[in-house]
C-alpha cells in the first residue's frame, strides 16, 4: 500500500515515515519544505504547496492510498 504523507517534514510525519518504511510500505512524503525522509528507502518526495489545489493535484493522489493530513495550513 502507498501511504501518501500530507505535511510529512513535520514532527509527526518525522516519526510516522521511518515506522512505515521499516514495515516495508512505501512512503510519500508531500511538503513545502524539502524534506530530509528522501534519503530512505521507499520514500519519495514532493514538494507541494497544499493552499494550491492545482499543486495537490499534481500529487497524483490513487484510490487505494493510505491519506494522512498533516499539514499546518489547507484550503
Amino acid at each position: 500500500m502507498r501511504h501518501v504523507i500530507f505535511g510529512g517534514d513535520g514532527f509527526v510525519g518525522r516519526h510516522l515515515a521511518p515506522k512505515l518504511v521499516a514495515d516495508g510500505e512505501e512512503v510519500v512524503v508531500v511538503d513545502i519544505a524539502k524534506s530530509d525522509l528522501a534519503h530512505y528507502r521507499n520514500v519519495r518526495f514532493i514538494k507541494c504547496d497544499v493552499t494550491d489545489p492545482g499543486s495537490v493535484a499534481a500529487v497524483g493522489l490513487k484510490a487505494d492510498d493510505m491519506v494522512y493530513n498533516l499539514s499546518a495550513k489547507m484550503l
